[in-house]
């Protein structure tokens, strides 16, 4: 049957969950035809329901993205109706369950690594290669050499245009 491979098996509801529900919460998720909870002879509503969508390749990603998703503080079970498809949904998530722990480990790797590099970065002394002990970050001021006062400072033009030019009440510095 074409519509047996595009609807899922969706278990474990509550009496309170409705077909419109459903129909709003699988439509987030995907393209959908129908959403139908069976009832039984006395008319109550049975605790699963068929969802069909409209595409046979998002029964997998639906089932993965809204299976164990609460509703009314129940946990909804999501399968897809073939036996097939359900075979290979299991192969899938055991693959994707053994993925997610070689990944783990893989991340707990490079954790460790950064951890030991950020270690070693921080406890190595801040040395430049240059003899003087200079801060090369810092630019290199050059100051004119006042032979008359015999000391070393910076030329009146220099002094005049290192003041703020915004506050213009501040007064002079002579050095």
């Amino acid at each position: 049957m074409v519509d047996e491979a595009r609807t899922l098996w969706c278990g474990n509801l509550s009496d309170k969950v409705t077909e419109e529900l459903l129909y709003e919460l699988f439509l987030q998720v995907a393209p959908l035809e129908r959403v139908r909870i069976p009832t039984d002879k006395e008319g109550r509503k049975s605790d699963f329901a068929f969802i069909t969508l409209k595409h046979e390749v998002s029964v997998d990603y639906v089932v993965q993205l809204l299976n164990g998703t609460s509703l009314y503080d129940r946990r909804i079970k999501l399968k897809p109706r073939s036996a097939n498809q359900a075979h290979q949904l299991e192969q899938q998530n055991m693959m994707h369950n053994f993925n997610d722990l070689f990944l783990m480990g893989h991340m707990m790797q490079l954790t460790y690594n950064n951890y030991i590099q950020h270690s070693y970065n921080n406890q190595r002394p801040a040395f430049n290669n240059d003899r003087f002990g200079r801060d090369d970050s810092k630019p290199y001021k050059y100051y004119r050499h006042d032979y008359n006062s015999g000391r070393q400072g910076r030329s009146n033009h220099q002094r005049n245009n290192h003041r703020n030019h915004n506050d213009r009440t501040r007064r002079q510095r002579y050095y």
